[in-house]
């Protein structure tokens, strides 16, 4: 089995260490294992603390010198593991006032592996039912809908990701807010991302942890990954967006079963940048 999304503590919201998530990788037969630790927008001066309202100015929450430390400690884990494929990743949120510190971290440090995501709509992270409140307070749901994949959309078209992580995250929140979303209601919208993410040749993320939050199913749904495979996206990458040791494992085996069905053969897992095929029957 693989697993392309999992964060170690160098991720606030995290607390498994790379030992830790080695040691249950191993437990839970997962041979393959990118640590995709996040960098997202923070107030300056905010000590790293991620807040459901950004205010200015804004930097990143992590400097490539913190990075360039983790690598290091990242090397001398994998090392103790040689039974494992272990891939240096991040999932880094696109938002326009840190493009310029993304790109140079980018340069910066030798990732394997880069997933791309949105967290970040306007002032407001919407992993916040607060900020998505606050959010649709001031615009309409169709705004929102809107927002968020043309967002996606445009980190696509960036060119500075792999693949793109959990496509219609921006349904969770509505769904524990207690909205109700149908799929006719962002179709067009999430339609519009996934066409550039088969114009740039990405793979797109099926990302298990939907089925332990309100909205009950994989990110993106069965209906977006059956339009994704006939828009012509190579390949999925499969991650449980791990946070907690019992995350590891959680849903990996479902998301295979969901690509499947939904047309996909292969699933990529990245070294040096560069994707490794992986039949997903063989998973």
């Amino acid at each position: 089995m693989i697993n392309s999304h999992v964060h170690s503590t160098l991720s606030v919201d995290s607390s498994l260490s790379l030992r830790e998530i080695c040691e249950i990788a191993l437990e839970k037969k997962i041979d393959r294992v990118a640590v995709t630790n996040h960098l997202v927008p923070i107030s300056s001066g905010s000590g790293r603390k991620i807040m459901w309202e950004l205010t200015p100015p804004i930097t990143i929450d992590a400097p490539p010198d913190l990075w360039k430390k983790h690598f290091e400690e990242f090397k001398a884990v994998r090392e103790d593991f040689p039974q494992l494929t272990l891939a240096f990743g991040i999932e880094a949120d696109f938002y326009a006032p840190i493009l310029s510190e993304l790109k140079a971290l980018l340069e910066a440090v030798p990732f394997d592996f880069v997933l791309g995501s949105t967290h970040y709509l306007n002032k407001y992270c919407i992993s916040f039912r607060e900020a998505c409140a606050a959010y649709l307070k001031e615009n309409a749901l169709e705004t929102y809908l809107k927002h968020y994949f043309e967002m996606s959309r445009e980190a696509a078209a960036s060119g500075l990701f792999d693949s793109m992580a959990h496509l219609d995250y921006c349904l969770e929140a509505p769904a524990e807010l207690g909205m109700k979303i149908e799929l006719r209601d962002y179709e067009e919208f999430a339609k519009k991302s996934i066409d550039e993410i088969a114009r740039r040749k990405m793979a797109i993320e099926v990302n298990s942890c939907g089925l332990r939050k309100a909205v009950k199913n994989t990110f993106p749904s069965f209906e977006l990954l059956e339009y994704a495979y006939a828009a012509g996206v190579p390949a999925v990458t499969i991650g449980s967006d791990a946070h907690r040791a019992g995350e590891i494992d959680f849903g990996l085996r479902e998301a295979v079963e969901v690509a499947k069905k939904a047309g996909f053969e292969n699933a990529w897992f990245f070294v040096e940048r560069k994707p490794v095929e992986i039949p997903l029957s063989s998973l």
